[in-house]
């Protein structure tokens, strides 16, 4: 009791109200001393207006779905745990014993975030596809409690509980036809710029053709799927013009679901044990950064992309070619044992790419070290998404970890993409940040190297790079290489 003491006089000094979210250690705590926390009603939130918006909000958070488990709290970090140093300490609710809820003030407390903006934008009460999953009684920090769809005794009290013997189950409670529509507006406007997703594969995943899936296929996710679904709707909601948005401003709109998608990696955090990560819950992390890092560069992002750095390490993605780096000329040695084999290391490559711009974006604005190590990676760059949606394999060229020898990485390659020629100008731009930062330190001798290498590759730069001898095109099949080619050309500005 004394701790809790301590602990709640420190958060009064800081001019915080803690009346709507108490955090107790049950391991600290003796069981007679322990009192149900005061619960937070659904008024008692606050929102932001939008003009035009009605008095009921809709809500879009996923609703977990699985059997209710038995929570054991037993040392289970695992490995996010470990890497992001959360304390095992949860908010609790007195239902029936001890239970373990998640709400709104653990996700912004736990990760120490601020505030997004609109967070709570309203969207019209009257729209059509939008579901709402519980009763107006119920408070939204119970949405994304697990509960068995048979079990009705606990509706106005739904409770969370833990365990990692099976996994939860989420259901997205907006509909198939707006889900598809965000997921359509995603692949048009910014998978060219994230490209981490098979295009093909995904849609043959999550929205397949068979009838009897139909309208079934988002109402038992796993964590991974409802990741990844809530932070590619979080980043393309904002280019959506469906009906449920009138009356949201664009930047707004996709608040909603990155706050979902930053619950769903919370609960991984607390319930993953000894599991090795995955790719498809990594893809998930990556959105959810992208988002971050292109809204609101906070704290949060800054220590996600630390942890998804090092589940990357974790999987091994850093090492994924590997055997094919030593000698990646083509004609000495086969870069696929098969088609599947080249779609497959494709796709981490395309992983580990998009994780390596978010710890340079990341590193070089804020002036801080970069967290990977750019002499240990053995990545081949990435090819098009025209060849890798088609399954047409194509030999591509490991990046050169000096300045000498990473401007010449696609010199005789077939691989001519004008993102991996990008990827190459963006890290010649982190090397010249290294010595910047250095400053009187660094020798003459490499400061020659790095003028020398940054004109040799302006020179080595393939035909359409030529701004002056190409009339670039913007249309939906061109757009994103033509901004791949004045992205390379703005890098190299002096």
């Amino acid at each position: 009791m004394h701790r809790l003491m301590m602990f709640m006089n420190a958060k009064q000094q800081d001019g915080r109200d803690e009346s709507t979210s108490v955090r107790r250690d049950a391991t600290s705590i003796p069981p007679d001393q322990l009192s149900p926390p005061p619960s937070r009603g659904r008024n008692d939130k606050p929102s932001t207006e939008v003009p035009g918006s009605h008095e009921s909000m809709v809500d879009v958070s996923p609703t977990v779905v699985s059997e209710p488990q038995s929570y054991s709290r037993g040392n289970n970090h695992g490995l996010l745990g470990t890497e992001m140093d959360i304390p095992d300490v949860i908010p609790w609710e007195m239902e029936g014993g001890l239970t373990p809820f998640l709400s709104d003030n653990y996700i912004n407390d736990a990760f120490i975030t601020q505030d997004l903006s609109g967070l709570n934008a309203e969207v019209p009460s009257d729209s059509q596809g939008l579901e709402l999953s519980v009763s107006h009684q119920t408070d939204r920090q119970h949405l994304l409690s697990p509960r068995s769809p048979a079990d009705t005794s606990q509706a106005q009290h739904p409770t969370r509980t833990l365990s990692a013997s099976q996994p939860r189950l989420y259901q997205l409670t907006v509909s198939n036809a707006l889900l598809r529509e965000l997921v359509d507006v995603f692949f048009s406007k910014i998978n060219a710029f994230l490209p981490i997703f098979h295009k093909p594969r995904f849609y043959q995943q999550y929205f397949p053709n068979e009838p009897q899936h139909q309208g079934l296929a988002h109402r038992r996710l796993p964590l991974e799927s409802a990741l990844i679904l809530n932070g590619i709707m979080s980043l393309s909601a904002r280019f959506a013009q469906p009906a449920e948005f009138d009356g949201v401003p664009p930047i707004a709109r996709g608040a909603l679901f990155a706050k979902e998608a930053q619950s769903i990696y919370a609960d991984a955090i607390r319930s993953q044990g000894e599991e090795a990560p995955t790719l498809p819950f990594l893809q998930g992390c990556i959105l959810l950064a992208f988002y971050h890092s292109t809204n609101c560069s906070n704290t949060f992002q800054w220590a996600l992309i630390g942890s998804i750095t090092r589940l990357a390490y974790d999987l091994g993605i850093n090492s994924v070619d590997e055997d094919i780096s030593a000698h990646h000329h083509p004609d000495e040695q086969p870069q696929w044992a098969s088609v599947e084999d080249w779609v497959h290391r494709e796709e981490l490559r395309r992983a580990w790419w998009a994780i390596w711009e978010l710890d340079t974006f990341a590193s070089t604005v804020s002036k801080r070290p970069y967290m990977i190590d750019r002499n240990t990676m053995r990545v081949l760059l990435p090819v098009s998404d025209e060849h890798w949606f088609a399954g047409h394999p194509v030999a591509s060229a490991p990046m050169g970890c000096t300045p000498s020898t990473a401007w010449k990485s696609l010199q005789n390659s077939p691989n001519q993409d004008e993102r991996a020629w990008f990827l190459i100008a963006n890290f010649l731009m982190a090397l010249a940040n290294d010595l910047m930062i250095r400053g009187e330190n660094v020798q003459k001798s490499a400061k020659e190297e790095m003028e020398l290498a940054i004109t040799c590759f302006s020179l080595s730069l393939p035909e359409q790079f030529r701004l002056t001898c190409n009339a670039l095109v913007f249309n939906d099949t061109t757009f994103a290489r033509s901004n791949w080619i004045i992205a390379t050309n703005i890098m190299l500005q002096r």
